[in-house]
């Protein structure tokens, strides 16, 4: 086929708010320790918009997400490793890691400009896990 085909694709970027109040066990080994934390709470993202526009031979074509709340919630947990090494009296290095894990149910319509859908709506699970490592560096005032 001759012709040109365009796209164009818009969201709404992520945003997650979370409380997680937890536990975190200690253990202290010379100058050093370790501490293994475990977290459940609560956490809210906001609603997986989009909207997508083809043109395709000059006849342009829109999906569209029907937006049926701001945000949406979900139970949120956190598994918590760190490691924390005493330099002197006030500098200490630290190593962090987290693993986060929440799923998002939610009921999405679409819409399809120009034209229509048949069954615009459906039922789907916005999974989100992240692994955050990181390392620092502490001084005592």
């Amino acid at each position: 086929m001759n012709g040109q085909f365009e796209q164009t694709v818009s969201h709404v970027n992520n945003e997650n708010i979370y409380l997680l109040p937890g536990i975190a066990l200690k253990k202290d080994i010379g100058s050093s320790s370790i501490q293994f934390g475990f977290n459940i709470g609560y956490s809210s993202i906001n609603y997986p918009a989009y909207s997508i526009s083809l043109d395709f031979l000059n006849t342009p074509t829109f999906f569209k997400t029907e937006e049926s709340e701001d945000r949406i919630s979900s139970t949120m947990y956190r598994i918590e490793l760190s490691y924390h090494k005493k330099l002197t009296q006030r500098l200490s290095a630290n190593v962090i890691s987290n693993y986060n894990s929440s799923s998002y149910d939610y009921e999405q319509t679409n819409r399809v400009f120009p034209g229509g859908n048949i069954n615009p709506s459906f039922e789907d699970t916005l999974n989100v896990q992240t692994l955050n490592l990181g390392v620092s560096l502490g001084y005592r005032f």
